[in-house]
């Protein structure tokens, strides 16, 4: 198992998937005001310790944000129209995969309700104030592993999963980060890198 108890000391701020906990509005305006301040100034990479609850693995992520899942969902599709499947598994996967995207779920009004909206991939849930950020991982340094789950998928969903892996479908990779803003004290601009900081003792951790 690889452990960096360095990293792990000195990035304390944790962000879980899922947890429902109650945070300050106010503070919760004043990250996303600043959030997209730098946005609009062209600073889109966000560095931010994360713990996946799915896995349970602590990495320091560098994220792009302000990122276009419709028109990366729009150009995966031309991909998938276009490819020739080299196998009959493949063949029932892609035309599952077209009849997903030909025909996608409805959201309902109670999920639209959910969310309060900013744009650039920046919302928060109207029930626990969680904040939620879409965006393409770039790279992530792992802190401490989680647990290898055994793969239970069925042998479709693996063959379209493995197909849109093979064709590199970009809509894939772009995640949705959910943090909770009673971790985060403030965010720095270093670069074109936005930093999400805690304040502990003094000392501020966030990004590399």
């Amino acid at each position: 198992m690889k452990n960096n108890n360095n990293l792990t000391e000195a990035y304390t701020a944790v962000y879980m998937e899922n947890i429902t906990t109650e945070t300050g509005a106010e503070h919760t305006q004043e990250l996303i005001t600043q959030l997209l301040d730098y946005l609009s100034k062209g600073q889109t990479i966000a560095s931010f310790l994360y713990k996946s609850k799915g896995l349970g693995e602590t990495a320091l992520y560098n994220v792009h944000l302000n990122v276009d899942y419709k028109k990366a969902k729009e150009e995966d599709y031309k991909k998938l129209e276009a490819y020739e499947p080299e196998t009959e598994l493949e063949g029932q996967a892609k035309e599952h995969l077209l009849n997903l995207y030909r025909n996608p779920k409805a959201r309902t009004q109670k999920q639209m309700d959910t969310y309060t909206n900013y744009g650039k991939g920046i919302r928060v849930n109207n029930n626990n104030g969680l904040l939620h950020l879409f965006g393409y991982k770039i790279n992530k340094s792992t802190v401490a592993d989680g647990v290898e789950k055994k793969d239970t998928r069925k042998e479709l969903t693996k063959a379209c999963d493995d197909l849109k892996a093979k064709l590199n479908f970009l809509h894939q990779k772009i995640r949705d980060f959910i943090l909770d803003p009673q971790h985060i004290a403030g965010l720095k601009a270093k670069g074109n890198v936005i930093e999400f900081q805690q304040d502990d003792n003094g000392d501020s951790t966030g990004g590399v």
